[in-house]
């Protein structure tokens, strides 16, 4: 009998179905077994004869001894019906395929599930059974552009925002094929601020790929061929009523004497804002104009969270801003309508590794000289996770008002400073190279140039590592040209101990000398008690095209700390720079496989992080010929 089946599994293989079945019908007719009543439904599978085969599988599922068999065969009755094209009956068996076995072996079965349910419009069927995939190694770019997919079709704003970001979050380690199917899938939807961004992660990776140029020329083609009427309306979106409370955001911010260029617009996409200016702006023109009349301040307000995480807003008597209450009233309504802080605790690492305290304390330990962030794992410890949400959420919109910028306004504070928001400007996101905040005379500005391909306006919210801009505002800057050590100890070759804080803000330069005055955004502070140990607030892994700037910072420190002219000749300050450059990299690269380790890929946007850190500090290392191990 054994070898009968084989035999015939070989004919099958052939495509010899007739002859196979013959002999089956033999076997079926003196000593049936599950595997001959499989192999005869194959047989008349193969045939298009979908009615014979049903019942061969029926037969076989029946008698069946292992739920591995039979995982399959309800696998082959699904594909019966679906050629069928009975598609309610073939999402019927796949159900109870994964009913048996809902493991990543049985991942096919559950990929077909969810191309049926989109094609037969059960989105809550994809959405129940596709995230699955997203951690198979086979199928996880299907099923994570399938899900995309489902939430433009679905219109599921929440989904399109999640998968849109997990799109962009993944495109850094797309094959050139996934590379293209995404892009194609996001022109297809429409979704053009995907589409561009795309584009700038995947340029430096694809552009020698003839397909991706001809996609981009193509995209050219489109905008330079259909003549842009710009629309009357300043705010533009599908959502009536978010669009609404936006324009009375403006009109108020308006009548207390703010200003809008006439090329510029305000676009809600997927519950996303987004600014973009449809002029190049070669006069480097204002774009925005908001009075400080208009900034709510954080200290005139209560807030706190319901239940279901929106935003409760309380004014307190006698506001420092009162002007700014119409202001804070439309924010908190946007925020609350675009479900601000449900999406905050997606992103927030706060959130995200809450369950992984370890690894948390971990990744804070690199900045852990931050007061607010050492203060956010404080809350989440002590379970005060509303408060935490709050000042997480407010504590990465917040910009630094100063008393005297705010005496200019008629608005008058006791302490030096208060945090408030940005009203309007904080529509604008982040990049690296984007246009920076402009401080006058009782306002603040934005002037600049939008991204030529989307029209995008940006800011450059801080000079920021990949570290921080996650621990701060949930999301990895791969473009940020910089790296800044985590607190580690090194130890010059005359046993003279420096402590690296691992600090990452602007620099103070009054203990640097002024022949390095050009590297003052990287070098750090120093300090000491003794002479014998140092500690230096920050140091600073630069990227390839300023890859001396690390070397210039260690030539600093060494010159202050070297009392004893040990390292006076350029010999041995060559070779003191260059043990402390090493002993600084490994470290630093120790400290990333370490949390590497702890993540186990587990959460995707750390994952992002620590590939990013890793690739710089090695990216660095080669530039410079390090042998490290």
């Amino acid at each position: 009998m054994h070898e009968t089946l084989i035999k015939i599994q070989k004919l099958i293989n052939n495509n010899k179905n007739k002859k196979a079945i013959t002999l089956l019908k033999k076997i079926n007719s003196k000593s049936p077994n599950y595997h001959s009543y499989n192999l005869e439904g194959l047989c008349y599978f193969n045939n298009k004869q979908y009615i014979l085969a049903i019942p061969r599988f029926d037969k076989a599922l029946l008698i069946s001894p292992k739920s591995t068999e039979q995982t399959k065969i309800l696998f082959n009755l699904a594909a019966c019906y679906l050629q069928s094209e009975n598609n309610i009956k073939a999402i019927e068996y796949l159900k109870k395929s994964l009913d048996i076995d809902s493991s990543i072996d049985n991942s096919l079965c559950r990929l077909k599930l969810g191309e049926i349910a989109f094609a037969e419009g059960q989105f809550d069927l994809v959405f129940q059974y596709i995230p699955n995939l997203l951690n198979s190694t086979i199928y996880a770019n299907e099923a994570l552009l399938m899900l995309l997919r489902t939430s433009f079709i679905a219109k599921d704003r929440e989904n399109k925002l999640f998968y849109s970001k997990k799109v962009l979050a993944e495109a850094h380690n797309y094959s050139s094929l996934e590379a293209k199917k995404t892009l194609i899938l996001s022109q297809k939807l429409n979704h053009s601020s995907l589409t561009s961004d795309l584009i700038s992660i995947l340029e430096k990776k694809l552009n020698h790929e003839s397909w991706f140029n001809e996609f981009q020329q193509s995209l050219n083609f489109k905008k330079s061929s259909v003549k842009f009427k710009l629309p009357k309306q300043k705010v533009l979106g599908e959502n009536l009523k978010l669009i609404s409370t936006i324009q009375k955001l403006l009109d108020n911010n308006i009548k207390l004497g703010a200003s809008f260029h006439d090329s510029l617009r305000i676009f809600e996409e997927n519950g996303n804002l987004s600014i973009k200016v449809f002029l190049q702006n070669v006069n480097n023109e204002t774009l925005l104009n908001i009075p400080l009349k208009c900034m709510p301040l954080m200290c005139d307000f209560h807030i706190d969270l319901d239940s279901d995480d929106q935003i409760i807003l309380l004014q307190k008597e006698n506001m420092l801003n009162p002007s700014s209450l119409a202001t804070m009233e439309s924010m908190i309504s946007i925020y609350n309508q675009t479900n601000k802080i449900s999406t905050w605790k997606k992103s927030s690492p706060f959130f995200t590794l809450k369950n992984n305290i370890p690894l948390l304390s971990k990744l804070v330990d690199s900045k852990k000289n931050a007061p607010y962030i050492t203060k956010y794992i404080d809350l989440l410890e002590s379970g005060k996770e509303n408060e935490l949400a709050l000042d997480s959420f407010f504590g990465s919109r917040a910009f630094i008002y100063k008393k005297e910028d705010l005496a200019e306004s008629d608005i008058h504070i006791t302490t030096p400073s208060e945090y408030g928001l940005l009203s309007v400007i904080d529509f604008l996101n982040h990049k690296v190279n984007g246009n920076h905040y402009l401080k006058e005379v009782g306002k603040v500005c934005v002037s600049g140039h939008p991204e030529e391909t989307s029209n995008e306006l940006f800011v450059h919210y801080n000079n920021f590592d990949p570290v921080l801009t996650y621990l701060i505002y949930g999301f990895v800057d791969t473009q940020a040209p910089w790296l800044f050590s985590v607190p580690i100890q090194v130890k010059t070759s005359n046993n003279i101990m420096i402590d690296i804080l691992g600090n990452s803000g602007n620099t103070n330069t009054e203990t640097i000398s002024n022949d390095i005055d050009y590297i003052k955004d990287y070098a750090p502070n120093l300090s000491t008690k003794d002479n014998i140990s140092f500690k230096a607030d920050k140091i600073v892994v630069p990227d390839n095209k300023h890859n001396h700037l690390l070397r210039d910072s260690l030539k600093a420190i060494i010159s202050s700390i070297d009392v004893n002219k040990d390292f006076k000749t350029s010999i041995k300050m060559e070779n003191e720079i260059l043990h402390l450059e090493l002993q600084i990299i490994k470290m630093n690269l120790t400290y990333w496989y370490d949390i590497e380790k702890q993540n186990n890929n587990e959460v995707s946007e750390l994952t992002k992080l620590i590939n990013t850190a890793i690739s710089h500090i090695k990216s660095y290392s080669n530039s410079l010929g390090l042998i490290l191990f």
